[in-house]
């Protein structure tokens, strides 16, 4: 028996643009370009700064960027 996580990620994995309709490819394009402006937005405001600083100062470590920083942290930071 497969497992739910399983399925959704073999369905995930099959996936293709061509496989979507034109709208959710489009809201995808949106939600895209929102995410990113709000990232550019948000980088050098002090809060942002304030808790990038507190994340490596507790030494966390990963693979994730930091929108405006060359540093890195792990997923949960």
């Amino acid at each position: 028996m497969t497992s739910p996580t399983r399925a959704l990620t073999d369905f995930l994995h099959a996936l293709t643009p061509a496989a979507l309709p034109p709208s959710a490819m489009q809201a995808a394009q949106g939600a895209l370009l929102d995410t990113l402006g709000c990232a550019l937005f948000g980088a050098p405001e002090p809060w942002s700064r304030i808790m990038a600083a507190e994340m490596l100062a507790e030494g966390s470590q990963g693979r994730c960027t930091l929108v405006g920083r060359s540093e890195r942290v792990a997923a949960p930071a």
